[in-house]
């Protein structure tokens, strides 16, 4: 017997996704696969499968809040990038981990970053109670470096909204690798952008327009370059 949280699935699946060209089945099992509402805030998950942002970490003097992409924002990226099986990716400001878990399911695996220690704690047990082994979640006070560490990636996504993307990021692609971010040009409009190494030249394609709340740490910088 269906529950209320089946049908809100199937409804996201086919009144947002299909509807508006999502037609990647890996992209459309994996994000079938993965309970969102475990990964926002517990008053907002009968919510958690509209198409807008969801909060999954609340402002504080200290710190902005953190927004989950909408459903079909997220699913049109997976898309654009054509993660195959072999991929080993980056995911940048992983908050909760609903992105790690989708990417573990559609790529070999997936190495993610936050900045939030607390985010990467609670991520990290969220993994381990779905056995997700294939992905790790790291904490790392500075994002917008990326993760040198484990270079390079096939795949390299950003989850937030961007003002600057650094060119370390595009150093630490592989050849044939993808690099995808929503870049906001102003308040409430953004694109999203996909790179490619190609024989070691950078391609730049706009895949189409959104918007979302900037990421913490990729704010408008000096040493913007591309």
């Amino acid at each position: 017997m269906q529950t209320n949280k089946d049908n809100d699935i199937k409804n996201m699946v086919d009144s947002q996704l299909r509807a508006n060209g999502i037609h990647d089945t890996r992209v459309l099992h994996a994000l079938m696969e993965v309970d969102r509402p475990s990964y926002v805030l517990s008053h907002l998950q009968n919510v958690a499968f509209i198409d807008r942002p969801i909060q999954v970490r609340q402002r504080t003097q200290l710190s902005a809040e953190r927004m989950l992409f909408p459903p079909l924002i997220f699913a049109k990226m997976l898309q654009g990038l054509g993660i195959k099986p072999t991929d080993i990716v980056l995911d940048i400001g992983s908050a909760t981990g609903y992105g790690v878990a989708v990417l573990s399911k559609i790529s070999e695996s997936v190495i993610a970053i936050d900045n939030d220690e607390d985010l990467v704690n609670h991520a990290t047990q969220l993994m381990i109670n779905q056995n997700i082994g294939n992905a790790v979640i790291v904490h790392c006070s500075d994002m917008y470096l990326g993760y040198e560490q484990e270079a390079p990636y096939d795949v390299i996504l950003v989850e937030g909204g961007v003002d600057t993307i650094p060119s370390s990021l595009f150093a630490q692609l592989a050849e044939g690798g993808r690099l995808c971010f929503l870049k906001v040009s102003a308040e409430q409009f953004g694109e999203v952008f996909l790179y490619s190494k190609q024989q070691g030249e950078i391609v730049k394609k706009l895949l189409f327009e959104a918007y979302h709340p900037v990421l913490e740490g990729f704010e408008k910088k000096k040493d913007f370059v591309f």
